[in-house]
């Protein structure tokens, strides 16, 4: 019997933009390497697989990937906003503000 045990969770995140991910993933101070269709952290041995929208990784580790969720979330906001040539204000921790200039 082993004396310890590790559970390995998969949980639905939908990353279309591999880039972002990668950028919000670098913000936060993780290293990661990529395949095609596959990004891996190093740090807490997560698996994000782009294909399937599907992250694999231990329990212990979900609140990581809340914060992952969120910095993806500003990055995708950011990189809108940069496209439509709108100003983004921040107003709040974690809420923004777009205006057309």
């Amino acid at each position: 019997m082993p004396c310890y045990e590790v559970r390995l969770t998969s949980v639905e995140f939908k990353a279309k933009h591999k880039d972002l991910l990668l950028k919000a993933l670098k913000s936060l101070g993780y290293r990661t390497t990529e395949t095609t269709n596959k990004v891996y952290v190093k740090n807490f041995n997560m698996t994000f697989d782009l294909k399937n929208e599907k992250v694999i990784m231990e329990d212990t580790y979900q609140y990581r990937l809340n914060d992952i969720k969120v910095q993806y979330s500003k990055e995708c906001i950011q990189e809108a906003a940069k496209k439509k040539k709108w100003l983004l204000k921040k107003l709040a921790n974690n809420k923004f503000q777009a205006k057309r200039y």
